[in-house]
């Protein structure tokens, strides 16, 4: 079983902050100009995601199966205009209901707030506790009870009955 991987920050016309001032960085967590973003988005992504792909195919294995978490994470990414932080969702928790579908499923990308914890560097733009439970839900569809499969991750909305974001493997 092989993963790709995803995009973190949506293309720059998806951002919900300005690109003027610091707003992205000191409130959304994602100091990244349009043309950074759409970059990443455009070219980054996707040759690290053929790699993988070129990589598997090129193993001399009949049996891997490749699991596209490209875009999975759309709609949850840093600072995407379709989601946003808890207080600007009306939340106070992100256990509270509905939060895993209005909230970002990525840690913030830190500067100077990571000189004394409880962040690390290392933690920055990988998925946080939604984004994990999301993969979780994946990796149990694509290991398909001993039978692995392959397919496109998507997000489809609400919880599982493991409090998981609900998701399908096309």
């Amino acid at each position: 079983m092989v993963n790709t991987y995803w995009n973190p920050v949506p293309r720059g016309s998806q951002i919900c902050y300005p690109e003027t001032g610091y707003t992205r960085q000191t409130t959304g967590g994602c100091g990244i100009s349009n043309k950074d973003a759409d970059w990443a988005d455009d070219t980054v992504v996707p040759i690290i995601n053929s790699s993988v792909k070129n990589a598997a195919a090129g193993s001399g294995l009949g049996n891997v199966k490749i699991l596209d978490m490209q875009t999975f994470m759309n709609g949850h990414r840093l600072c995407e205009n379709t989601v946003g932080l808890l207080e600007e969702k009306g939340l106070t928790s992100w256990t509270q209901a509905g939060a895993a579908d209005k909230t970002e499923w990525f840690e913030q990308i830190r500067t100077s707030s990571t000189i004394g914890g409880p962040y690390q560097l290392q933690e920055d733009a990988h998925a946080n506790y939604w984004g994990q439970l999301a993969m979780r839900n994946f990796l149990r569809q694509a290991y398909s009870s001993g039978t692995p499969r392959g397919g496109k991750c998507v997000a489809t909305g609400g919880l599982n009955s493991r409090g998981e974001p609900n998701a399908t493997i096309q």
